[in-house]
């Protein structure tokens, strides 16, 4: 295997960025489409070298004292119909004349050099009294975007005060709705490393914790990530190294904000999902022609002739999956995490994350005469049980679940416990996107934890999951009894067939009990809602089930259909047991080594 730099994982990642964006927003108070060809001259001292202020071309010339006096509430529509397109005003030195050009920005430029990459930029270019209430349209059209773009200075706001706020305030959504948010700084100001501190201190101070900062331009807090650059008019002369490369042309600066989206996504199964969406997207208006306005009466006449009009709506649900999941067949997007555009993409990413420090043969602690990297390769592209696997490697071939694999692949900054018990119930659990107001209802494969009374300790509480037949979990109009099985919690080494999320949002390993004397019925009334099924009620930040009797089940998380429905069968199995009398020596012979008896 070649020398590992990580080069071909970090470009393959970028690729599958390249498909994924699409929209960035820019706001930027010195935005221009077309620099003027002659400025107005100032008849008065510029009030603010540092910073020249914007001033509308209008029909007479407004003298300092009389702009002063419009204000935001005083501004009427005939005042702004009077403000045209906004110039900047002529420096009359050398000195104003670079700081001014510092701070603009070609947004026609910048447009076009986003449109080459396939990405659509908006640009919002505020008014002097439309700064104070930005945040009107910045957060609607930032929940639309993927990437957010911000000038530090708005006109005279010199400290970034709005942007922090902006920024704090978007950081805090994003953590709230679990979404990756990738908000960028562009500025014309070279103390770019106070900006940093600033931006720190003040979400510390709106309650935004475990800020991480990467290096002096970089902040990153859980899925969101903050970066500041610097606009290439200041120029380079005179600047440090590490501020000069800080510095990025408008028609670099795609490249860049793509790299650093990556550097959030970068990821064998992330790549997979980011190329999903991005497949999801390309195809979007060829999924939407296929559900066009012709099908609705024959939708309608389907509706009219089932026994519960109401289970149609069901029906659209499942159609438009189906075709979700076709666009993803057919763009075969699960080879992001194989090979892909002529990438051993495993391979590469063995070798980034030997570049970035993991010392594969330290991990697996085998001798200098093996290829660490080709066996490592060899074991997780052909599997454990490869005849060609040497040294500890070949040793994975039996119980390579205890083996702790996981351990010897991941970051030693995270705990391989966690994460294989995250990935498993990404594999059984349905993930939960409903809004607040649209809460579960009790169905088959409904994890529930029973909370007994106050003062019983933890480890006296039970857990079920629900069996219900789907069709026995709706048009449900009086009280209608559930049947539960018990779920057993088990230690680190027992056998188990859940994981369940609980104790702190940690997961825990369960087992089914299918023994029928081990289950129960118990009576639920339906919801009040309307629904005619039995929906939860949010209590105190958790969702509680509560039966007839009062007993009350709290909410743990869905299983998805086919992990609910092995459930099912397996307990059908069970109560078709037959129990008969026959020859002991027909009995066992006819059980298998390690069979129950």
């Amino acid at each position: 295997m070649t020398s590992p730099s990580g080069t071909d994982f970090r470009q393959h990642s970028e690729n599958v960025a390249r498909r994924f964006l699409q929209t960035v927003v820019v706001v930027d108070d010195r935005a221009y489409f077309d620099w003027p060809e002659s400025v107005s001259v100032p008849t008065t001292p510029v009030k603010s070298p540092a910073r020249p202020q914007f001033v509308g071309e209008t029909t007479t010339i407004i003298e300092p004292e009389e702009e002063s006096d419009i204000t935001d509430e005083a501004a009427t529509d005939e005042t702004l119909d009077e403000i045209k397109e906004p110039i900047v005003e002529q420096a009359r030195t050398d000195e104003e004349t670079s700081e001014d050009r510092a701070h603009v920005l070609d947004a026609k430029y910048l447009i076009e050099s986003f449109a080459e990459r396939g990405m659509a930029c908006a640009v919002l270019r505020p008014k002097k009294f439309e700064v104070d209430q930005l945040d009107k349209k910045v957060y609607p059209v930032a929940e639309r975007s993927d990437i957010v773009m911000l000038d530090w200075v708005l006109h005279q706001d010199t400290e970034g005060k709005k942007v922090t706020e902006l920024i704090a305030e978007m950081t805090k959504r994003a953590l709230e709705q679990h979404r990756l948010r990738l908000i960028v700084v562009y500025t014309g100001e070279l103390k770019i490393f106070d900006i940093v501190d600033t931006i720190l201190a003040v979400l510390k101070k709106a309650g935004v914790n475990d800020v991480l900062k990467e290096d002096d331009f970089t902040l990153v807090i859980g899925s969101v990530r903050i970066v500041v650059y610097v606009k290439n008019n200041v120029g380079g002369v005179g600047l440090s190294d590490e501020l000069r490369g800080r510095l990025v042309p408008a028609d670099q600066l795609p490249d860049r904000l793509i790299s650093e989206f990556t550097k959030m996504t970068a990821g064998l199964v992330s790549n997979v999902a980011l190329d999903s969406l991005a497949a999801l997207r390309s195809n979007t208006h060829r999924i939407l022609s296929k559900f066009n306005a012709d099908i609705d009466a024959p939708f309608l006449a389907h509706r009219a002739m089932l026994p519960h009009p109401e289970d149609a709506s069901d029906l659209l649900v499942h159609l438009v999956s189906g075709e979700l999941t076709a666009v993803l067949e057919g763009n075969k997007v699960g080879v992001a995490a194989d090979e892909s555009e002529g990438t051993d993409v495993i391979k590469a990413w063995i070798e980034m994350n030997e570049a970035s420090g993991y010392e594969f043969a330290k991990r697996f602690a085998v001798k200098e005469s093996i290829d660490v990297l080709v066996q490592l390769n060899t074991l997780l592209r052909k599997g454990v049980a490869n005849d060609t696997l040497l040294g500890k490697f070949k040793t994975f071939k039996n119980n390579p679940h205890q083996r702790e694999l996981t351990a010897q692949l991941c970051s030693s900054s995270k705990s391989a416990s966690d994460l294989d018990h995250e990935f498993a119930a990404l594999t059984i659990l349905k993930s939960d996107y409903r809004s607040e107001s649209n809460l579960p209802a009790l169905v088959p494969g409904t994890l529930l934890k029973e909370i007994s009374s106050s003062e019983e300790i933890e480890s006296s509480f039970k857990y079920w999951v629900c069996i219900q037949p789907v069709c026995d979990c709706v048009r449900i109009k009086s009280t209608r009894s559930f049947p539960l099985l018990q779920l057993d919690l088990v230690n680190d080494n027992g056998k188990f067939d859940l994981i369940l999320p609980d104790k702190g949002k940690k997961f825990v390993k369960a087992r089914v009990i299918y023994r029928p004397y081990k289950s129960r019925l118990e009576d639920f009334d339906p919801s009040t809602d309307g629904s005619e099924m039995v929906r939860a009620e949010a209590q105190s930040g958790e969702i509680y089930f509560t039966a007839k009797d009062g007993t009350r089940y709290q909410w743990l998380a869905d299983l998805k259909f086919e992990p609910a429905q092995r459930i099912v069968n397996k307990y059908a199995s069970e109560l078709a047991r037959v129990g008969l009398n026959e020859s002991e020596w027909l009995r066992r012979s006819a059980k298998g080594k390690g069979e129950e008896e």
